[in-house]
């Protein structure tokens, strides 16, 4: 059990550290195009 959570903080860390990363290279993307 104890596995289990960790395997789903683990993903929902990862998932959360692409959010931001995709994020922000969306930020930056629309400062470069205006």
């Amino acid at each position: 059990m104890v596995v289990t959570i960790g395997i789903g903080v683990h993903a929902y860390t990862l998932t959360k550290l692409i959010y931001i990363f995709f994020w922000g290279v969306c930020q930056k993307n629309v400062r470069t195009y205006i």
